[in-house]
């Protein structure tokens, strides 16, 4: 077994966008003692967070890594560069302090458990840029967040 892995970045499928989901393949799985729904750390110029999922078939023993474009962007990476992975150990969040970028909200109640149920289980750094898909429920095409801080449990 290894502990890192030198991998490609690929462009994710649309089905998978925005639900921090890395697609990487059984056997660089296998090698990191990964299995689905583990979290993994990926590091290009910048390190960032996602939960390792298994690669399409047809995606199978090609050595890449399918990536949703604002993971890309967390990471510092563009398609066809490559990063390095690892299985993390991740520690639950007691809380997240959401910054909205570029943007004024209102946030009432109904908002507030909205965004935190998009968000849960989502893996997360500090300093992150996340970005909730808000359509379904409040009108707004997609509303990007900063993570500045996060607070740790005790």
């Amino acid at each position: 077994m290894v502990k890192e892995v030198r991998i490609r970045v690929a462009e994710a499928k649309q089905r998978d966008a925005g639900k921090g989901k890395a697609r990487i393949d059984d056997e660089v799985m296998h090698a990191l003692n990964i299995v689905a729904g583990d979290i993994i750390s990926i590091k290009g110029k910048k390190t960032t967070a996602a939960v390792a999922w298994p690669a399409y078939h047809e995606d199978q023993d090609r050595k890449i890594i399918r990536m949703d474009g604002l993971m890309r962007k967390n990471a510092g990476m563009a398609i066809n560069e490559f990063v390095t992975i690892e299985k993390v150990y991740a520690k639950e969040a007691n809380s997240v302090v959401l910054a909205p970028v570029d943007m004024h909200l209102n946030v009432d109640k109904d908002f507030k458990n909205f965004v935190q149920s998009r968000l849960l289980e989502f893996p997360s750094r500090k300093r992150l840029h996340t970005c909730s898909d808000l359509r379904k429920r409040h009108s707004l095409h997609r509303c990007p967040f900063s993570t500045p801080r996060h607070r740790k449990n005790h």
